[in-house]
């Protein structure tokens, strides 16, 4: 069934074979295979991370949740194409159980799990097919057969009816009886009364670790011939069982019996022996600490598991276990915890991105008492910055810097919180100068190296991005001579990626960003990770990938929010506004960035409100107000798109058509895909607007349509186009040289002005009222909409009269009141001209027309 199903499970009571069965299966399996069983109480995180580490064979990235930890330990049985046998499923808490079940049956493809469980585990709803086999009791028959086979192996035992009526067909009970005891109440109990003192040893050992010693290590228990033989005679009575690998496997039933058969003192010096035995024990480091630490905080050896975990730190951090190490802290009782461990505790929960906890946690630590009192105040100074406390951050980093014992390792360190808490204040030049003096002082290159890659943070923090880009290209050069670190390695490179992408270098930026991808994705730190996906979330962005870029910060805003990470989820926020704003979703984006900038304020997070104007910068309706059209970059496609559409709608307001044009043609060309749906309405508005300008009411009309249309599909706020052709000028200008749009009418200053929307004629010292003289003005305005042009007598019947055109009608009334309204001109500088094909109206350098707006 493993063939064509990836998860198998094998349930059923205690002794009726499943461990057999499925160790037989794995046995006959080409390729890599996993054992592991589940201990009491033991959680999903360290059980899955353990498996992780063997196939790896090796450190793994450290996982920030079951889900991914679920999905990565997938991932490397499909690599491998491994089978993982796990037993006693069951001692895994429920819901642990239906995840780990579930998450593998929809994820793995090549990899399998095989597992054991004394129960069935429940199926969610939707959840992969697996293979279930229930294994049960034998039949009498069947059971007479082992009996006898038992009676070949061991020699004949009596018995067998007691023994069929007692075990009701349970393998390991039938084998159990046969090897003795089968008239006793309680064979099993009396098996272990019968049990030397050597031999309870070894038992009560291995009943009370949480994991499978090997031979070799049970045999240092004792004497060597003593060790040798007590195990040899543990599994000649079933009481043990040894796999093909030396795997020492005691049967749940004899644990119990054993540890319920226990005092309270003797339970102590046995965790104390298994202590010390796996102090030297060649094993994998991660369960070494973790069974230490177990067995000696049950003996109340609490600051001897204290000062394990801190001397393991460092490894168990490299290993990828960081959780692992948090749960040891947490095992220990809280009276039990120096500053020390409170310190590493905090640190650690910082890595895990927790910042919020770890942040409570050293405010109430009492510095006083610490051996290290500085390197805990740094640790404080940096995670309140994290936090957003930036006046603590900023007393903590100066109460570090001054105090002459702090190293200077200890200096560079906490100098960099110190300069990026005063750039978030807002004090960026300050925080430069701070820098500078450091660079002086520094002595070796790898500080040197980041104190100025430290600049070209805060450069960037503040929108300065060709500086920045300078600054980090002088940290790469030193760099370059310092010695190696993976962090310079992988977190250097990305930031770079960035900054390049940020002045259009996009090719380069992707090669960096790549390559570093690869080395995160299996690095143990997950702030590398976060820091990676802020550095892609920006390359989309200047990429003008916006959907893309707005999915990527709104899971960092979440991360952070989570994580108590108040200075990323406002950096999130701020840019989620700015993506937001690009796509015409102007309202979300205000009320966004108005909660930020007001949360920014309130914790002094100026460099963050700053930030926020940058980003309601990206408003289309205040580009258009302030007429203004960046030269962006080339390569900038989003950019270069929003740039040429507000050129675009302004060309149109200004009358210069060419412009227009050529701008509404580059839009086409390049604002493809759901990104742009706001610049493709923002050209379909100008064309409307050209189109009315013309004075052509279908065109308008059609192009407005497009406009609507477009921006409805993009999810652009309603009404956001009204108001940028509001913005643009609701007159609509005539003049000698040509059309325009304007928000208000020009003053009169010497104007020939025929105002369509005032019903008047207006020129120096006169005007002359053409509200009760509706033929003459509609003829009027029919002419001055195109002053210069012959005007076909077909046209003007048709918008004086709004009637086909016919000579013999119309003409007389024509003639006639063309000459009434010349009269009506008359001294205005304006004069009507007969032309074969129609008449004229030629206008002075002054004229203005003002054409009617849409409701007049």
């Amino acid at each position: 069934m493993l063939l064509h199903l990836p998860v198998a499970l094998v349930y059923g009571v205690g002794g009726v074979g499943k461990s057999t069965l499925v160790y037989a299966l794995a046995a006959g399996r080409g390729g890599p295979v996993v054992y592991d069983s589940v201990s009491a109480g033991e959680p999903l995180a360290a059980l899955v991370d353990d498996v992780r580490r063997q196939l790896a064979r090796g450190a793994v990235p450290e996982a920030m949740d079951d889900e991914e930890r679920l999905r990565d330990l997938a991932e490397r049985l499909d690599e491998s194409g491994a089978l993982w046998v796990l037993d006693d499923l069951h001692r895994l808490e429920e819901n642990a159980r239906i995840r780990l079940v579930d998450a593998l049956g929809r994820e793995l493809r090549n990899g399998r799990f095989v597992a054991t469980s004394r129960e069935l585990v429940p199926m969610l709803g939707g959840t992969a097919d697996r293979f279930e086999l229930k294994l049960g009791g034998l039949d009498e028959q069947n059971a007479r057969a082992l009996w006898a086979n038992l009676d070949t192996l061991y020699g004949p035992s009596s018995g067998f009816d007691v023994a069929w009526t007692r075990s009701r067909g349970n393998p390991f009970h039938l084998r159990r009886a046969h090897a003795g005891g089968v008239h006793e109440e309680d064979p099993l109990s009396a098996a272990l009364r019968t049990l030397s003192a050597d031999q309870r040893l070894i038992a009560t050992v291995l009943a009370l670790s949480a994991f499978d010693m090997n031979v070799t290590l049970v045999e240092r228990l004792l004497p060597e011939p003593r060790a040798r033989a007590a195990l040899r005679e543990l599994v000649v009575r079933l009481i043990l069982e040894v796999d093909g690998s030396g795997r020492c496997m005691l049967h749940d039933i004899h644990r119990d019996a054993l540890l319920a058969s226990l005092s309270g003192e003797e339970l102590r010096e046995h965790h104390a022996r298994i202590a010390e035995l796996l102090s030297t024990a060649e094993m994998d480091p991660v369960v070494r600490v973790r069974e230490r630490c177990r067995h000696l905080c049950a003996c109340e050896r609490f600051a001897e598991a204290g000062q394990l975990l801190l001397e393991s730190g460092a490894e168990l951090i490299r290993l990828g276990v960081a959780s692992e190490l948090f749960r040891g802290f947490e095992a220990l009782p809280p009276e039990h915890r120096t500053p020390e461990i409170i310190h590493a505790r905090a640190r650690t929960l910082a890595r895990l991105l927790d910042v919020r906890r770890a942040h409570e946690e050293l405010i109430r630590l009492d510095v006083s008492k610490a051996r290290e009192p500085l390197d805990i105040q740094a640790s404080l100074a940096h995670v309140s910055m994290l936090a957003g406390d930036l006046a603590a951050a900023e007393h903590q980093a100066r109460a570090v810097l001054e105090d002459p014992r702090a190293t200077d390792a200890l200096r560079m360190r906490t100098g960099t919180v110190f300069a990026l808490t005063r750039t978030y204040r807002g004090f960026g030049d300050e925080a430069r100068a701070f820098i500078d003096a450091a660079e002086r002082r520094a002595a070796l290159p790898v500080h040197l190296g980041f104190l100025r890659f430290t600049r070209a943070f805060t450069f960037w923090l503040d929108e300065r991005n060709a500086e920045a880009v300078e600054a980090m290209g002088s940290a790469r050069a030193v760099a370059r001579d310092a010695p190696p670190t993976f962090r310079a390695g992988v977190l250097g490179p990305m930031f770079y990626a960035g900054l390049l992408s940020s002045t259009g270098r996009f090719e380069r930026a992707g090669e960096l960003l790549k390559q570093t991808e690869s080395l995160v994705r299996h690095e143990q730190d997950p702030r590398l990770r976060v820091s990676w996906h802020a550095m892609h979330a920006m390359f989309l962005h200047e990429r003008g990938e916006r959907a893309a870029a707005l999915a990527e910060l709104r899971t960092l805003e979440d991360a952070f929010h989570r994580s108590g990470e108040l200075l990323g989820e406002l950096w999130a926020r701020v840019w989620i506004g700015r993506e937001l704003m690009l796509l015409g979703q102007c309202a979300e984006a205000e009320r966004l960035l108005g909660e930020t900038d007001a949360l920014a304020r309130e914790r002094g997070i100026l460099g963050i409100c700053a930030a926020v104007e940058r980003s309601r910068r990206e408003e289309p309706l205040l580009r258009l107000r302030e007429e203004r059209v960046e030269t962006p970059h080339p390569e900038k496609r989003g950019e270069v798109t929003r740039a040429k559409a507000i050129t675009a709608l302004l060309s149109v307001a200004a009358g210069d058509t060419v412009a227009a044009r050529g701008a509404i043609e580059a839009v086409r060309a390049a604002a493809l895909g759901t990104d742009y749906g706001l610049d493709r309405a923002m050209v379909a508005l100008a064309e409307s607007l050209a189109a009315r300008l013309a004075g052509n009411p279908d065109a308008e009309r059609e192009a407005r349509q497009r406009a609507e249309a477009e921006a409805s599909a993009a999810s652009v706020d309603p009404g956001l186009l009204g108001r940028l052709s509001d913005a643009l000028g609701a007159t609509r200008l005539v003049t000698a040289s040509g059309r325009s749009m304007l928000a208000e009418a020009p003053r009169d200053d010497g104007h020939v002005i025929v105002d369509a929307r005032r019903h008047e004629l207006r020129y120096p010292g006169h005007v002359v009222a053409l509200k009760q003289r509706p033929v003459l003005r509609k003829l009027l305005y029919a002419l001055a909409n195109r002053p210069g042009d012959v005007l076909p007598k077909e046209l003007l019947v048709e918008q004086t009269w709004n009637k086909p055109y016919e000579p013999l009608v119309h003409d007389n009334l024509l003639w006639v009141n063309v000459c009434r309204l010349r009269e009506l001109v008359s001294g205005s500088g304006m004069t009507l001209e007969r032309d074969e094909r129609g008449y004229q109206l030629r206008v002075p350098e002054q004229f203005v027309y003002i054409a009617p707006g849409r409701g007049d």
